[in-house]
């Protein structure tokens, strides 16, 4: 259990219930409840950590969010994801992800259109790797993350869209207790096959995850008349 406060969720309690070798074979099964002012998320998962006894782990979510964007729109998405992540060699990892979703979004936009009903179907590729030592304090290391989604009709999707992401982080030791860090990040989303991209699809920056001096959500893309 937990609880606390931020600018992205609000005032926020959580609580995840775990269950390994749920089937007798390895197997881990996850409830999470997360409930705050703006977000909620509840899920149950399945995770298998090594399939035919290999480095290959292979699970799946079932999902309702909801994700309030102050001033800019409201996200609620039902759905589920199938996930299977295969170590390469050393530290590199491939993933392929799966995410069919129901998403209704309230929209606060100008031209009075206030609701978008559309479901949201895609397959994402991923290629990672990761040296870092410490995942809260690291002090040497290296992560990487290159991934490419697409989102089509054959997927079952109304929207179709191509999203590449490139993320990186290197960490070195300077002096006893002392470290330094770079962090570089690309992302992109760009439509297909004549689709458009619904404002709750893309990127919005602002905040201390993103932009610090900036309020959340504040630098992202606007319309004509510039709201």
């Amino acid at each position: 259990l937990s609880g606390g406060y931020s600018r992205y969720e609000g005032i926020y309690l959580s609580g995840l219930i775990s269950v390994v070798d749920f089937f007798k074979k390895g197997e881990k099964i996850d409830l999470i409840i997360s409930h705050g002012d703006r977000y909620k998320n509840y899920a149950i998962g399945l995770f298998k950590p090594y399939l035919f006894n290999q480095f290959i782990s292979l699970g799946f979510n079932v999902f309702d969010r909801i994700i309030v964007y102050p001033d800019l729109f409201v996200r609620k998405g039902k759905g589920m994801d199938l996930r299977m992540d295969k170590q390469i060699k050393d530290y590199w990892w491939g993933a392929v992800n799966v995410k069919s979703e129901s998403v209704s979004a309230e929209l606060n936009e100008s031209d009075g259109e206030d609701q978008d009903d559309r479901n949201l179907g895609s397959l994402k590729l991923l290629f990672y790797r990761n040296t870092v030592d410490d995942i809260f304090f690291p002090t040497r290391g290296m992560r990487c993350l290159f991934s490419f989604e697409y989102a089509g009709s054959a997927l079952g999707s109304d929207i179709r869209y191509i999203r590449p992401e490139i993320e990186g982080a290197v960490f070195l030791t300077l002096v006893k207790d002392h470290s330094l860090g770079f962090h570089m990040a690309y992302r992109s989303i760009r439509p297909s096959e004549g689709s458009d991209i619904p404002s709750w699809e893309r990127f919005y920056l602002g905040g201390e995850r993103t932009i610090r001096g900036y309020d959340i959500y504040s630098i992202g893309p606007r319309d004509k008349t510039g709201k």
